[in-house]
């Protein structure tokens, strides 16, 4: 199942005919820009992505970049990434945003250990920062204000069925 346009931004859904009950073994992704980022092809458990997504659900409409806004895209991924996972160097002259990790839209989950995704809003548009481990170029992918809230929740949604169906109970 596909949430979204892939030639925007889309997640992707497949859950494995031997599915394991409420472990829900499946496949996960993003389509960022025509580029699928996650490894689809690995799975993962839907369980736990659904269980990660609810974080990344509650940040909803609470990503305005605020001073992130006025660094270039690839300085803004910079000051994201050393606020949340650190490198050991100087701290930023840049007054960063409260709660880093809101802008944080990876699910941590095996299918996405090797990227990194932030999320922030500037004015009318959300700018999408993502980078795979291998690369040392930051991908930018502007979109409409709330278009991945939107279909963040869409899929979490049908996660959330899928969820219930196997053991009578809903997460949200």
């Amino acid at each position: 199942m596909e949430f979204g346009d892939r030639e925007s931004f889309a997640i992707q859904i497949e859950l494995d005919s031997d599915h394991g009950g409420s472990w829900l073994y499946g496949r996960f992704c993003y389509w960022i820009n025509g580029k699928q980022v996650g490894d689809y092809d690995l799975g993962t458990s839907l369980r736990d992505v659904l269980f990660n997504m609810k974080g990344i659900m509650g940040d909803s409409g609470n990503r305005d970049g605020g001073s992130l806004c006025a660094l270039s895209p690839e300085e803004a991924f910079l000051v994201l990434d050393k606020s949340l996972y650190g490198d050991g160097g100087k701290p930023q002259a840049i007054q960063l945003p409260d709660t880093p990790a809101r802008f944080d839209i990876s699910p941590p989950v095996d299918v996405f250990d090797h990227w990194k995704m932030y999320l922030i809003s500037c004015g009318d548009r959300d700018l999408l920062l993502y980078k795979h481990s291998s690369h040392t170029d930051v991908q930018v992918f502007s979109t409409s204000v709330g278009m991945f809230d939107r279909i963040v929740r869409a899929a979490y949604n049908h996660l959330d069925t899928l969820y219930e169906k196997q053991t009578g109970q809903r997460v949200s």
